[in-house]
């Protein structure tokens, strides 16, 4: 075979190939389901990690609706076209015009296009062609937008995640410094929030927590009023305004994530902890954008993350399931919830050849309610599920009740796992932990602008310092709490920050006004 004639052969072969595939094969519904996920991908500024099962759903979703709808129709072409227009209409479920374009097209496809003259001319494999090369353009357009948005090299470095928990072979040595155990309860309000604001009686929680260690912060405050935010602080033991990579977005509409997440990930503590030679392990929250999936052991339970929860809302599938009344979101927040516990339990147990700092982030008694009173599943939805909505005033005395039964049941697996973490520790290693909430409740149902301040910024915090009682103030803020740890114990000499408070401006998180401390005198 001569060479012009191999290179023919060669040209034939793709030729056959773009023929039979590129202008054949109707696959644009499958992209356009993959455009929806990774758009929105995007604009959420998470790990890579917590969109792959999305795309593998979307990808067997668009597929098996297309072979579907061409097995009914009796043509893939044709088929195609209404698992495409399927596609487009639960991407454009929540925006009114794509919504309506989808509509439109829907009708001129199934409807008028039949009726014309255009349907001899503009075949149905003409209109695979067509579809299949703007659907790869929506495509190359989502990666434009991705180098413009400087995305790379951010997905770059989150190609990073824990390994599961195994048990190693040895021990820690006998001088190494103890083990910390950070347990996040997330929205937790402190215990005069408790009595104040839901009528509850939190001494009974306290009195238990006493008893295994703890020293109660009883004017404990946040500095800021939302995860991210806390947890950035915290992590990195300075004020937002104290970090270089925050600073310049202070006062700004900038989006949050990944920024805040890879603060969090990357923060002072966790280094300084490394470099001491400790182990850093945590659980899946299922927030992404305070996730540290780059911890040493990263511990997931699978179920669905905050990603999912949005993409879910953002297509019919969420309304149609609150319609049926069932209950997909609370089940999963409430497993997680208890998968949290359970791999609390095989942080205790697992031995490890360093010492461990492990950081547990419960979701709950956050927004949504999930449990009620003895632990009783509470239903919820995918209508704007993490945020306390308003409520009439006949269904607050049912709302109140509810969260002060939840809060109690909590209080009370938490009693439990800390005596387990206490019983399951090796001799002489009696390990720090730090309860805490990263703010109050936000439900709302506080009154006067003193008392709204107080119920977001008035946090839980309970402290078990082996050996170094009372080390705390009791009105601490949290972005001080390692820095006095890690002096007490491994020896630093770190600096503290102000005891500053901020809430945020509306939806931006980087739109922050200082307040008054939350116990501050009322405003005149």
């Amino acid at each position: 075979m001569t060479a012009t004639s191999a290179h023919r052969e060669r040209a034939e072969i793709r030729l056959a190939f773009r023929e039979s595939v590129v202008h054949s094969v109707p696959w644009y519904p499958v992209v356009l389901a993959v455009a929806f996920v990774l758009n929105l991908f995007l604009e959420s500024g998470i790990s890579p990690f917590a969109v792959l099962r999305s795309l593998t759903v979307a990808v067997g979703f668009a597929a098996l609706l297309t072979a579907v709808s061409a097995g009914m129709v009796r043509d893939r072409h044709r088929g195609a076209a209404i698992a495409g227009l399927i596609v487009l209409v639960m991407a454009g479920w929540r925006q009114p015009i794509l919504l309506g374009v989808a509509a439109v097209l829907l009708l001129a496809v199934l409807v008028i296009l039949p009726r014309t003259r255009w349907s001899m001319s503009l075949t149905w494999p003409a209109v695979t062609r067509i579809l299949n090369v703007v659907s790869l353009m929506l495509l190359v357009g989502i990666g434009v937008k991705v180098v413009q948005a400087g995305a790379v090299g951010t997905m770059a470095a989150d190609i990073h995640q824990g390994r599961p928990l195994v048990a190693a072979t040895s021990r820690v040595p006998p001088n190494a410094p103890p083990d910390i155990y950070m347990i996040l309860l997330d929205g937790h309000p402190r215990g005069d929030t408790i009595g104040k604001v839901f009528g509850g009686d939190p001494s009974a929680f306290e009195a238990a927590l006493a008893a295994q260690g703890f020293d109660i912060i009883e004017r404990s405050y946040a500095n800021y009023n939302f995860t991210a935010l806390t947890l950035a602080s915290v992590l990195d033991m300075r004020l937002l305004d104290e970090i270089d990579a925050v600073r310049l977005h202070l006062g700004t509409q900038d989006r949050d994530q990944p920024l805040l997440r890879n603060v969090i990930n990357h923060s002072a503590a966790l280094a300084l902890l490394r470099e001491r030679g400790y182990e850093i392990a945590t659980t899946a929250s299922g927030f992404e954008g305070v996730t540290l999936r780059q911890a040493d052991v990263y511990l997931d339970s699978g179920e669905l993350n905050e990603f999912e929860t949005t993409l879910i809302r953002a297509t019919p599938i969420g309304w149609l399931l609150d319609r049926l009344g069932v209950d997909v979101l609370g089940d999963q927040l409430r497993s997680r919830v208890r998968h949290a516990f359970e791999f609390l339990h095989q942080l205790a147990v697992t031995p490890s050849s360093r010492p461990r700092f492990a950081f547990v982030h419960l979701t709950t008694p956050h927004a949504p309610l999930i449990f009620g009173t003895d632990g009783k599943p509470v239903a919820t939805t995918f209508d704007d599920p993490f945020a306390f909505p308003d409520r009439p005033a006949h269904e607050r005395a049912a709302f109140i009740e509810a969260y002060r039964g939840g809060v109690e049941y909590l209080d009370g697996l938490v009693v439990d796992a800390i005596d387990d973490l206490l019983a399951s520790a090796p001799p002489g290693r009696d390990p720090i932990i730090v309860l805490f909430s990263d703010h109050g409740p936000r439900t709302g149902l506080g009154g006067s602008a003193q008392e709204q301040r107080t119920e977001q910024l008035a946090n839980f915090l309970a402290v078990r310092a082996p050996g170094r009682a009372n080390l705390f103030e009791e009105d601490a803020t949290l972005v001080n709490v390692l820095p006095t740890l890690f002096d007490a114990y491994l020896g630093t000499q770190l600096p503290r920050s102000p005891d500053r408070s901020h809430l945020t401006r509306g939806d931006h998180l980087f739109e922050l006004a200082e307040v008054p401390g939350p116990d501050a005198d009322p405003e005149p």
